[in-house]
């Protein structure tokens, strides 16, 4: 896990943006405005992180900044810049303390549920206030039910209850859809972390940070939500 804590995290994300700068998409300010969003997570992660925050990681604080960085490619970024900024920088927040510490704070997911209920009430984000309680409550219930279910028939634990506080907030943001094509996009991507964990830290477990996953197909779909519409439309 040496080369993935380097100093080489830093060149190459200066290289990159310097290549974005350039894109019709991007300005300087732009990419100075989402590092700086970048900072205020990697802030909040370590505050809610407290002692146990390490003082500088680079995987999480890249993965987060690229995330930031692409967000205005999706297509509902010119009405809802500022929402799915926020919504994102949310989610950033628990992306670097779940990849770090399997930790994922309530104050930056279930907490903030009734505030989106309320934003969806005065049409401030993309759903409706029906559609944002059905994603919530069905969100939750289904992955509540799967780790009961799990945990009768295996006796251990095997989803954490910040994994399903996370989807009910995803859910309430992005709807039922939403928050299916996030966990079935999550579940896709973390497919291909469980043999890149046992090449770099040589351990068989099978124990994955699922909102680093969430997050990232959250991501996914919001930047490419035609992905859903071409598998239901698949003849």
């Amino acid at each position: 896990m040496e080369i993935l804590n380097s100093s080489y995290f830093f060149p190459l994300n200066v290289g990159l943006i310097c290549v974005l700068i350039h894109t019709k998409k991007f300005s300087s300010f732009f990419s100075l405005y989402q590092i700086l969003i970048n900072i205020c997570i990697i802030a909040a992660a370590h505050i809610l992180l407290g002692k146990d925050a390490k003082p500088w990681p680079k995987v999480g604080e890249s993965i987060t900044l690229w995330l930031l960085l692409c967000l205005p490619f999706a297509p509902a970024y010119p009405r809802f810049s500022w929402q799915l900024t926020f919504f994102m920088s949310t989610l950033c927040v628990s992306l670097i303390t779940d990849l770090y510490f399997f930790l994922i704070s309530r104050y930056v997911t279930l907490y903030l549920v009734p505030f989106v209920w309320v934003a969806a009430y005065f049409q401030i984000i993309p759903l409706n206030f029906y559609e944002s309680i059905e994603g919530a409550v069905l969100s939750f219930l289904f992955l509540w039910s799967f780790k009961k279910l799990f945990f009768t028939f295996r006796k251990y634990d095997g989803l954490g209850q910040g994994d399903i506080d996370m989807l009910t907030y995803i859910g309430a943001f992005t709807g039922i859809l939403g928050a299916w094509c996030t966990l079935l996009y999550a579940c896709a991507v973390s497919l291909s972390y469980l043999p890149l964990q046992y090449i770099v830290s040589n351990s068989s477990s099978a124990q994955i940070p699922l909102g680093v996953f969430l997050c990232i197909g959250c991501w996914i779909n919001l930047l490419f939500p035609h992905i859903y519409l071409a598998l239901i439309n698949y003849n």
